[in-house]
Parts: C-alpha cells; structure tokens; sequence
C-alpha cells in the first residue's frame, strides 16, 4: 500500500505483501543480510540497545556488543522457538535507561560495584519480568549485580524459567510478568539462580566457557571453521575429521582427528593472544590408533584459514576413496603440508588488527585464566 512501520522496537513492518510475491521479498532481504526470523511469534524478539551507545559520555560501558552477543545467541536458538509467549530484552549503557530497560522482560542495565580495596568493576544490573500491555509492571531487579561473563547465562537461565513456568493456555496471561505475579519474584529469583549454576553443564555451553583449564574459546573456531568451509565451496568434502580442544587435555580429542587443534595462550607483540596448535594425521580405526603431529602454531583468528588451505589440498590431490593420513603420507607428511601454511603464523600489532586479541566469542582483550579442574588430575 507505499508506506510501511518503523517499530518501537527498532524493527521495519511491511503489509499487505501479495503472498505470490513472498519468496522473492525474502530472496532479496536476506541478500542484504535481513531476516524475519524472531519478528513475531512466541520467540525471542528483536535485541534493542540505547541508541546512544558508544558515544554517551555518560555510559558505564558501550552496550553494542552485549547486546549483539544477546542478539547472536538466542535469534535462531531452538529454546527461543516455542515459547509461552513473546520475550523482549533491552539493553542500556546508564542508569539514564534511553534503552528502556524497566518495562522488558529482561532489562539488562551497565552498572559498577565497588570493593573494599577501592577498585572497581564494571558490569550489569539484570531487571526482569517488566511489560507493558493492559496491566504494565515494573520490571524487578535479579541481584545487585551481575558480572559481565555471566550475563549471557544469566539471560538463558531467566528465558528457560520462563520457558519452563509460563502459561501456555491463556495468552493473556503467558508473559514473564505473569509468571512473577503467580509464583512471586523471591521464588523466580531462586529458580533463575538455579538454573543458572547449571548451564555451565549443558550442551549449549562447552570449552572455555566451561572448563577451568581451558584457554580459548573452541566452540568459536567451531563456527568459524564451518564458515570458512562454507564459504570456500570445500563445506561438502567428505572423509576429513577435525577435532577441537581449548587446552591440551584432549577432551576434544584433538589428537586422533584427521586436522586437529588445542588451544594455547600466544604471546605477540606484548600481549596476550588467544592461539591453536595444530596437527595433522590422527587416526583411530581397523584396531589401530595413530595420534596427529603437530605442524604448526597459529593465531586463534588464522587457524580457519589454515583448515580451509588443508582441505582444499586434499580435495584437489586425493586419490579416489583415500583417507586423509594416507593422502597426507603421499604428499611428503605433515611437515610438507604445513610448509604451505607458515605465513599464517604471524600476528598483526594490535594496532594493525586487534581482533587478533580477542577470542572468538568473547568482547574483550584476551586473557587466559585457569582453575582447578576434574582433568587437572
């Protein structure tokens, strides 16, 4: 009809769309990178942040990419499909709230704790089960505060109480706040705490994320090793096993992989950095097991590139149904097929390229930091 709505909740609506034409709105949005997924629908809605970001002198902390984690986590997430209801979540970088955390069911607002020494640490404060509608609440206060590595933890384990309480026979009643108003916020509180203490336990959150002893993020080289495969063509190649592991311990079982990793902290230019060994040949199979050797170390952001030029190499050189330690032996070993790899051990300075610093999935400068652990035994 030539007009369409710009929503409160950031989002673009267009209607009256002519059904045969559909599929080709959808073809051409998604190739500027737009989807309707999580538009509508009992699922997690679009993440909304101040729009002053980054740039609020006032701030506590630039939201943008704790807002865009949120975003990443839950769009497309299996959990955030089938919900009781709509669940919205705003972010703000003060207390100010321009992103209008206080009436959301997650309201997720920058804060500061101060300890007995003086210092201070910035992170959140989580408000939930705010709306509006025809009775609007007040969104309450989780904790006092909440530290920046479990926000994301704590955002899961409120959306799973709710998942797991709302009600699902009257949509009038099936928001978070309802939950809250049913149970009270001291109960929703404890379960939210509960279940929180367990994610770390779940499939949804391996490597560093949960492991005392690991170093880097492998869930993260994960995707971004998909990615890169995808994206070269090399995706669909069969026969080729890569294992992952954020420390040496193996509990990826990098060694009996046909590509492998674990992870290591690099040191470069300074700084700590986030980085891979990588080998090559592990085989477990016919009553035998061989272990990889190692080929090379990597920046963590590198070892995707690396897998791509191994996998191209071996698509284009293996004979018909050869396996890859086979192919790798032929070809002159791992020392040979690491050779073309050795420009890719090399970090930028910071200045140059500081993502180099950052490890995959994180937001801030790398830093290893390791526990007690069952596998330290």
């Amino acid at each position: 009809r030539g007009w369409g709505h710009i929503t409160t909740r950031q989002n673009i609506q267009f209607h009256f769309v002519e059904l045969a034409e559909i599929p080709e709105v959808m073809r051409r949005m998604a190739e500027v990178g737009l989807t309707t997924r999580e538009a509508c629908g009992d699922t997690v809605r679009n993440v909304q942040g101040c729009h002053l970001a980054g740039a609020c002198p006032m701030e506590v902390l630039d939201v943008t990419p704790w807002s865009e984690a949120v975003y990443r986590h839950f769009v497309r997430n299996p959990l955030s499909q089938r919900l009781p209801r709509k669940f919205k979540i705003n972010f703000s970088g003060c207390d100010t709230d321009c992103g209008q955390a206080m009436f959301n069911d997650v309201g997720v607002v920058a804060a500061t704790r101060t300890f007995s020494d003086g210092s201070v640490e910035r992170g959140f404060r989580v408000y939930i089960a705010g709306g509006l509608g025809t009775t609007p609440f007040p969104a309450l206060a989780l904790e006092e505060f909440t530290p920046r590595e479990d926000l994301l933890a704590t955002i899961e384990a409120v959306l799973r109480v709710f998942e797991q309480t709302g009600n699902r026979d009257n949509k009038l009643r099936a928001r978070l706040k309802w939950v809250v108003d049913q149970l009270g916020i001291d109960e929703v509180r404890r379960r939210v705490v509960t279940v929180r203490k367990l994610l770390p336990a779940s499939a949804t959150w391996p490597g560093a994320d949960t492991c005392n002893l690991a170093v880097t993020q492998s869930r993260g080289l994960a995707n971004a090793i998909g990615a890169a495969l995808e994206e070269a063509g090399l995706a669909e190649v069969g026969g080729v096993r890569m294992n992952i592991s954020g420390c040496t311990n193996s509990c990826g079982q990098h060694h009996t992989a046909d590509i492998g990793f674990f992870g290591a902290e690099r040191r470069a230019h300074g700084q700590p950095a986030p980085g891979y060994q990588m080998l090559l040949g592990g085989y477990v199979g016919q009553t035998q097991v061989h272990f990889g050797q190692k080929a090379l170390r990597l920046p963590a952001k590198n070892a995707a590139e690396a897998t791509v030029r191994v996998v191209r190499r071996f698509a284009d050189e293996r004979q018909a149904g050869e396996r890859f330690i086979d192919w790798m032996h032929r070809s002159g070993g791992v020392n040979e097929v690491a050779s073309g790899l050795k420009d890719l051990d090399q970090f930028p300075t910071p200045d140059e390229n500081p993502e180099f610093y950052v490890d995959y999935d994180e937001t801030g400068p790398y830093v290893a930091e390791i526990g007690e652990s069952e596998c330290a035994t």
